[in-house]
């Protein structure tokens, strides 16, 4: 997905975890215009949380979607009641 977007002329930073996205972001000179997680990250948090944390310590409401493989219907629920959009993988280009 990364290098797809990044055909597109922009900027990707990808990691697996929250912290290690803030340590990719900490060699960029702006934020980040959006925040694309998957619900499943590598530390056992919720794509929410680490949105959450990205959030708070770039103190900016910056956008954001999720993807996920996982198609069980709590999984769009939890997405919608946290005002996310819930993209399931594989992801169409074109709903980027």
């Amino acid at each position: 997905m990364g290098g797809l977007i990044r055909t597109w002329g922009c900027t990707v930073v990808t990691r697996n975890t929250a912290g290690s996205v803030l340590n990719g972001l900490s060699h960029q000179n702006e934020l980040p215009s959006v925040i694309i997680s998957d619900y499943h990250l590598r530390d056992g948090n919720t794509g929410i949380e680490g949105i959450a944390r990205l959030r708070a310590a770039l103190g900016s409401p910056i956008p954001a979607s999720l993807m996920s493989g996982d198609t069980h219907a709590a999984r769009l629920l939890e997405a919608r009641t946290n005002g996310y959009r819930l993209l399931h993988k594989p992801v169409d280009p074109n709903a980027l």
